[in-house]
């Protein structure tokens, strides 16, 4: 019998690329995260055209992706996400899991609802508060591959 996932089956966790990683599980979420597009090797394609008559596609560079997900902003809740995003408070002394790559400040984010489960190993996010009943924290941004093992693990 197929058991449909549902959002209280999901866990988000966020966290640097420490030796002991620097982490946090993501409490009181709405359960809409949205994982990055998946498709083979994570390629653009090319289209090649003879007079108006595509006649050849062929896979280019690997590209980056978009993710998301919303939490209730609570006092403890809005300002974790904060700064896992933004390299502040528990996370100012974090490394970077792209830090072999760059200078651009990168956490990993995983989704599991205990059977399946997405890595997101290099995400670049930005994190927004809005009132309302519940207050929302989101958070969107871009998740980035730099080996075909990274792909591999995000649609096996």
């Amino acid at each position: 019998m197929a058991s449909p996932r549902i959002p209280r089956d999901g866990t988000i966790t966020v966290e640097d690329d420490s030796g002991t990683p620097i982490s946090y599980t993501v409490l009181y979420e709405d359960g809409d995260y949205k994982g990055p597009e998946m498709m083979e090797d994570q390629s653009d394609i090319a289209e090649f055209y003879d007079r108006q008559e595509l006649y050849a596609i062929r896979k280019t560079q690997r590209k980056s992706a978009a993710f998301s997900f919303s939490a209730h902003l609570t006092d403890v809740e809005g300002w974790k996400l904060k700064d896992a995003f933004s390299k502040t408070g528990a996370y100012s002394s974090g490394v970077s899991t792209s830090a072999s790559y760059g200078d651009v400040w990168t956490v990993k984010v995983t989704w599991t609802d205990g059977t399946l489960s997405q890595v997101l190993p290099h995400c670049h996010g930005k994190v927004t508060f809005s009132e309302g009943e519940p207050g929302k924290v989101e958070v969107s941004g871009t998740v980035f591959f730099f080996t075909a093992a990274e792909v591999a693990a995000l649609t096996s």
